[in-house]
């Protein structure tokens, strides 16, 4: 595993000594680095980026596989009211030019907490004591996800949003299997019968808002909790019959996340299960 801390003025996030060092890689090492930076470009109207890293892979000559953790100098919207404000009064902050070497007190105490805060988000949730090897699996299971996914994600969650506004319910897949007891449990092919339409179509967008809160980072998901539609889109889900049926029998297959934010999200909480093997929801009044 490489770590590679990259400090230099780069205001237009061109990421020039990146560039630089994967082009000395291939030519000097016979190695290929492949890394999505997406997440660290900045968005062009908050100018705040979604992450302080990426992580990518270094693919060797003789086929071995190594991992590049790439933290770089840039603020998200959840660092510190300081750090944010600062970039608000110099307008450059945290790209200062490197010719500048007189940095004052403040700025210089501003750039060390950056970099606490860059390394601490890249690593929090890392084992010390484990392997570099499952130091690297755990590093790629937290990257965040590519401008591309979650743009993809995204502009899914649009058209829902926009055809639950219109009052349709085109244009879904064909029915998926639907499972009496466990959607896990394959072992009795008899007991798969095709969903009903509103069946159908709750389950299609409970996974596809599943994928949206997957692709999405620890503060959009924090953003999309508070998404006006999106309660609203669930609470209407909620109120189709098919719901609670389609609610239980898929529980089981749901990341345990993505219900906490569901059941959250609609004020109810599913009770433990019953000797019969059934979900009880618990639903306030």
């Amino acid at each position: 595993m490489i770590i590679a801390i990259d400090a230099e003025a780069d205001p237009s996030m061109q990421f020039h000594g990146l560039k630089r060092a994967v082009r000395l890689c291939e030519r000097q090492h016979h190695a290929r680095i492949e890394i999505d930076t997406s997440p660290i470009v900045p968005h062009s109207e908050s100018r705040l980026s979604d992450s302080h890293f990426s992580v990518g892979r270094i693919l060797y000559r003789d086929g071995a596989v190594g991992t590049l953790l790439y933290v770089k100098a840039s603020l998200v919207p959840d660092d510190r009211r300081e750090l944010l404000q600062l970039r608000e009064v110099t307008n450059v902050f945290p790209h200062d030019s490197t010719v500048n070497q007189f940095f004052d007190e403040d700025l210089f105490d501003a750039y060390r907490d950056l970099g606490m805060v860059c390394m601490e988000r890249a690593i929090s949730g890392l084992d010390p004591n484990a392997s570099i090897e499952r130091l690297c699996t755990a590093l790629h299971d937290a990257a965040p996800p590519s401008r591309a996914v979650l743009g993809s994600a995204t502009r899914a969650l649009e058209q829902v949003l926009a055809a639950h506004a219109a009052g349709t319910r085109g244009g879904f897949p064909p029915p998926v299997p639907y499972w009496e007891e466990s959607p896990a449990d394959l072992s009795s092919p008899s007991q798969v019968r095709p969903l009903s339409r509103d069946a159908l179509f709750v389950t299609t967008q409970l996974y596809l808002l599943q994928q949206v809160f997957h692709t999405a980072t620890p503060e959009g998901r924090r953003h999309l909790s508070k998404h006006s539609l999106v309660s609203t889109l669930l609470r209407a889900y909620r109120a189709i019959p098919a719901f609670m049926d389609v609610w239980n029998v898929d529980c089981a297959s749901l990341d345990p996340a993505f219900r906490r934010f569901v059941e959250q999200t609609l004020g109810f909480k599913l009770a433990e299960r019953a000797s019969s093997g059934d979900v009880v929801p618990t639903i306030p009044a």
